[in-house]
């Protein structure tokens, strides 16, 4: 079959304003026990090329909780016989032909004009170098289950805004406004397209961010080259009991994780911190993703 018969979902921008309402809103309907609306014999590829453990393990238990089977690849087919690796594409191919959907984390760009034209089945993109649409669905989600709607939140983003993450999540953003956004990046770490964003965003040093109801903390890695932060640097950013203070007796702490050194310890039992129930919640924001994506 033609993969434009397909809903893939590969940028942020695959999702219409009604499949972000839909998958949010059947997430939580997941979690407080619906029903699972595919086929029982559908089977779920998950092709990891990066290392993950959230998100290649969070779409197997979410196959596994539909009632589906998961299937998974960690490697291209190679051996020192071989001049080189398997490429992507034609790994791609041969999954998509042999599951229902494929969750595929790649280090490079997912080519959406080739995958239109060649995968076999619906295609999940679970983060490659540019855009991770399903844990922007994530934060949305948690935004909307710990906190409210978003259109209601003055959100704060804290660390590396060029993540793929929120690279994915701003693009959404873009097209459901929270009530405010303020972003606080090292240079060199700001949004890789700022023109597409919001109006009312602003840019703020970390010490700077005002009154919030959701911080997010995607994480601050030291880079390397002329990007690298030092220890000194790296700390201004971190989510600190002082940072805190601007956030709302009802406002929320997210981050879609592992959390290094973003987080102080010292405010790390502050109930306002809901990162673990997020990774929780982040199960049926995943079935619900494999159900719209199986129904195409």
């Amino acid at each position: 079959m033609h993969s434009s018969n397909f809903r893939h979902l590969v940028r942020a921008s695959d999702l219409t304003d009604t499949d972000v309402r839909h998958l949010v809103e059947r997430a939580e309907e997941l979690a407080e026990g619906g029903t699972p609306q595919v086929e029982k014999s559908a089977l779920v590829g998950t092709l990891f090329l990066t290392p993950s453990m959230r998100t290649r393990v969070g779409f197997a238990a979410a196959a596994f909780r539909l009632g589906c089977s998961a299937l998974p690849v960690t490697e291209l087919r190679f051996d020192d016989k071989m001049s080189d690796a398997e490429s992507l594409e034609d790994a791609v191919r041969v999954l998509t032909g042999m599951v229902d959907v494929l969750v595929t984390r790649s280090p490079r760009q997912l080519d959406h004009d080739w995958l239109r034209d060649f995968a076999a089945c619906p295609l999940v993109n679970g983060g490659d170098s540019t855009e991770h649409p399903t844990q922007a669905l994530v934060d949305i989600a948690a935004i909307e289950k710990f906190a409210g709607p978003v259109e209601d939140q003055r959100i704060a983003i804290c660390g590396d805004a060029r993540m793929r993450s929120v690279t994915s999540l701003l693009r959404l953003f873009g097209r459901m406004p929270p009530r405010s956004l303020v972003i606080a990046a090292p240079n060199g770490r700001g949004p890789l397209d700022p023109a597409g964003l919001i109006g009312q965003c602003e840019f703020v040093a970390p010490n700077d961010l005002g009154e919030f109801d959701v911080l997010l903390m995607p994480g601050l890695a030291p880079g390397t080259g002329p990007e690298i932060l030092g220890p000194s640097e790296r700390t201004a950013f971190s989510a600190s009991a002082c940072m805190l203070e601007g956030l709302s007796e009802r406002g929320v702490v997210l981050s879609p994780m592992p959390v290094i050194d973003e987080i102080d310890n010292d405010v790390r039992k502050d109930p306002r911190l809901k990162m673990f129930e997020q990774s929780d919640h982040a199960v049926f924001v995943r079935m619900a993703i494999l159900e719209w994506a199986l129904a195409s």
